[in-house]
């Protein structure tokens, strides 16, 4: 056999080789995008699922929930705070203001903000009846302590202050 002949079967051999390599990286690479695109759809239905058992949690408490991401901006409130606060339409994405025309709820807010604790305030709601509410808000922070948000948690009192002053009225 001539050295031309022996050149020309290996650079045949090495080209046959390489696209074997090539077919088989190119099938490995489509089975892990493959098996990629699976773990990341199960994992999106799982925080989907997490996500509806979080909501549903919520939405069955008798308190009123509202949460704020960094800039005050509403993500979740629930289905008490809605009817607490008598809103109409979706709240997501609007500001505490758009949300809730109150202006103790915004002063609230910022103080929890500038003093990074939590707040405990009583709070008395204008309109018909008079109606009132224990706030409880805290800031939501990152392990690097980094505000994330805030949530208040609402609490009607309107019963118990009733009570209270038919119980005053009644020993005066």
């Amino acid at each position: 056999m001539s050295a031309a002949l022996i050149i020309l079967l290996g650079v045949i051999c090495l080209g046959a080789l390489q696209l074997w390599w090539r077919w088989r990286f190119g099938r490995e690479r489509r089975r892990w995008r493959s098996e990629l695109a699976k773990r990341e759809n199960l994992e999106m239905v799982a925080a989907a699922e997490a996500r509806a058992r979080q909501d549903a949690i919520l939405d069955s408490m008798i308190e009123g929930v509202l949460v704020l991401d960094e800039t005050n901006r509403v993500q979740f409130a629930n289905r008490t705070f809605a009817e607490m606060f008598a809103t109409i339409g979706a709240l997501s994405g609007k500001t505490v203001m758009e949300a809730v025309p109150v202006h103790e709820v915004a002063e609230i807010v910022e103080r929890t903000r500038q003093e990074g604790r939590v707040i405990d305030q009583e709070m008395k709601l204008a309109g018909n009846s008079e109606r009132w509410l224990q706030v409880n808000a805290a800031t939501i922070s990152s392990v690097e302590r980094r505000r994330l948000g805030t949530v208040l948690v609402f609490h009607d009192l309107t019963r118990l202050k009733r009570l209270e002053r038919t119980r005053e009225e009644f020993v005066a």
